[in-house]
């Protein structure tokens, strides 16, 4: 006789038709579809190191006429999960705050479990979360820039792994280089993360600091990457001023002063700022004025 615990969780016999037995799991741990066989002639009793059975056909010379799959400690064996999903509310967590995990299972025995966080095991909390709480609430870390990471559950011997997003909320609070004015992801980008050398005041290959690197969209690793005037030209009614190196991500504007020494900067009138070009550019001034000097703000936006 082969008697298996089945999809329906009762007691299945390929043998003996009328056959009915009780089972009593030692192991806690056995999972559906494990199999316990034996051979008798009418009814009797058989025990290994994870059950014991008891079968007869019919209510001839046996032990039981009934059958059910239970554990030792009482009550029906449990049915098993094939499959899990999980989710999160919200489905997009902004960095520092939290969110609800839940999952829905359907058991070997075609029901579906709707499960709240406390019902499902969570793995580790790994980037970007600082942690994952027994009852499924995930607490988002501060993020350098928005960032997918991986939770993953467990119920009754089925696994789920979700894509979670964790939004970059504010570029400016993360690590090291939290609170200096430069956003993060640009100082990840040219020094990784928490480098002391990529902090808002530390002096760059430019010769710099990171924030004017940052302003002036150069790069702090080159030394060659810098930001100046490189000519003028043109007649006291029409000068151009060159400059170089100029940024599609940034937007110029032209000011003047007549006296280096007290003199107030002033943008040109009726000037607005101009999106830069790549590599070197200029901007024109068409104010009469006999002497002027020059210097290019940069903005960001």
């Amino acid at each position: 006789m082969n008697a298996t615990r089945g999809e329906t969780g009762w007691l299945r016999s390929n043998l003996w038709t009328p056959a009915a037995c009780l089972v009593a799991v030692v192991a806690t741990t056995a999972l559906a579809g494990t199999s316990v066989s034996g051979s008798f002639s009418g009814g009797g009793f058989m025990a290994s190191s994870n059950y014991s059975l008891s079968c007869s056909i019919g209510v001839v010379g046996g032990l039981t006429t009934t059958g059910q799959v239970s554990l030792v400690s009482g009550g029906p064996m449990p049915a098993m999960a094939k499959s899990l999903v999980v989710s999160v509310a919200p489905p997009l967590i902004p960095e520092g705050t939290t969110g609800q995990l839940s999952g829905i299972a359907t058991l070997d025995d075609g029901t579906v479990s709707v499960l709240g966080g406390p019902n499902v095991g969570w793995g580790a909390a790994t980037y970007p979360f600082g942690a994952i709480s027994t009852d499924g609430v995930v607490t988002a870390t501060n993020v350098y820039a928005t960032t997918n990471g991986v939770i993953t559950g467990f119920y009754l011997g089925a696994s789920a792994s979700l894509w979670v997003t964790v939004l970059d909320s504010s570029p400016d609070d993360f690590g090291l280089y939290a609170g200096d004015g430069v956003p993060d992801a640009w100082q990840v980008r040219y020094f990784g993360v928490n480098n002391p050398l990529g902090t808002g005041t530390a002096t760059n290959a430019t010769g710099q600091d990171n924030y004017y690197a940052y302003a002036a969209d150069l790069n702090p690793t080159n030394p060659a990457s810098t930001f100046k005037a490189t000519a003028v030209s043109g007649s006291s009614t029409n000068r151009r001023v060159y400059f170089a190196i100029a940024s599609t991500g940034r937007y110029y504007c032209l000011q003047y002063s007549t006296n280096l020494v007290d003199g107030a900067w002033m943008n040109l009138p009726g000037q607005s700022p101009t999106q830069g070009v790549a590599g070197q550019m200029s901007l024109v001034d068409t104010n009469s004025m006999a002497v002027r000097f020059y210097r290019v703000q940069v903005q960001t936006q």
